[in-house]
């Protein structure tokens, strides 16, 4: 699995190139944007996940689970699931709150 990070004027995106059937596993609470700081009660700290889907939000592809109260994404795509997927998840807590813009492209097992 291979990722980079795309800086935009606003916000990061991140980018995750996977095989079909890999589990991908990401901690939303380490993906820290250098001009946006941590909360400072990351007890308070809150995420929600959904799919982009033609400007709308969807909930996240199916077998995709998100731990609501640490921030754990997983998601293991299953066979056919081969194509780009955009999802965002927004962290709201003491603090304002912060998105995580997040492009995973699902390719082919060789």
């Amino acid at each position: 699995m291979k990722w980079k990070v795309e800086t935009r004027a606003y916000f990061f995106t991140y980018r995750f190139e996977m095989a079909e059937v890999e589990l991908l596993q990401v901690d939303l609470g380490s993906l820290n944007d250098p001009a946006s700081p941590a909360s400072p009660d990351s007890g308070s700290v809150r995420y929600r996940g959904f799919e982009i889907v033609n400007g709308e939000l969807r909930s996240l592809p199916l077998g995709a689970s998100l731990d609501l109260l640490t921030g754990r994404f997983s998601w293991l795509p299953g066979p056919g699931f081969l194509e780009s997927y955009r999802l965002v998840f927004i962290e709201a807590g003491a603090g304002s709150p912060r998105s995580f813009p997040i492009e995973i492209v699902v390719k082919a097992r060789r």
